[in-house]
């Protein structure tokens, strides 16, 4: 398994980019690829206005990718369209670059047993609402993205009602 960081949004109610804001004397974008550094391999997906920001360049070394979203201003669904075909496993990691309170603890307590991954995704719920942003995803969910996107349905709960899905309580 391996570990994306969606970094692509625009930051329009914030008013400042998300992974730049620090929180206990970390960024956020820090603390993700802190957190995932479980995996071998981490994956940041950026819009191309941020994949020259001085945050990305600096956490960009040995086993850390940056990939720039191919598509503009669809949301966290267009990071995983262009970065979910480059893992060279057949599952990752995903979550937003603003989760000050995410952990390597965390992250391996919900990671399923190697004979256990059997869907295209592992959702987690937390107070009965889905947070895509935190879950598992395989490349069995690229063409399911894919026809998401033709059809214009940028939704990540939209495109996770189409996969075969095992829930995280």
């Amino acid at each position: 398994m391996e570990g994306i960081i969606l970094t692509g949004g625009k930051s329009s109610r914030m008013g400042t980019d998300k992974m730049a804001i620090k929180f206990n004397g970390i960024t956020f974008l820090e603390n993700a690829v802190n957190a995932l550094s479980v995996f071998e391999n981490i994956y940041i997906s950026a819009n191309l206005s941020q994949s020259t920001h001085p945050l990305i360049q600096k956490v960009l070394k040995d086993g850390v990718v940056l990939s720039i979203d191919k598509y503009d201003s669809i949301g966290p669904i267009g990071g995983l369209a262009s970065t979910l075909p480059m893992i060279a496993t057949n599952y990752a990691f995903v979550c937003a670059c603003d989760m000050p309170f995410l952990t390597q603890d965390f992250i391996k307590s919900i990671i399923p047993p190697n004979d256990n991954q059997a869907y295209d995704a592992y959702i987690l719920v937390s107070n009965n609402q889905n947070e895509p942003l935190c879950s598992i995803y395989s490349k069995s969910c690229i063409p399911i993205i894919e026809e998401c996107i033709a059809q214009k349905k940028y939704g990540l709960n939209y495109m996770i009602s189409k996969c075969n899905v095992k829930y995280i309580y």
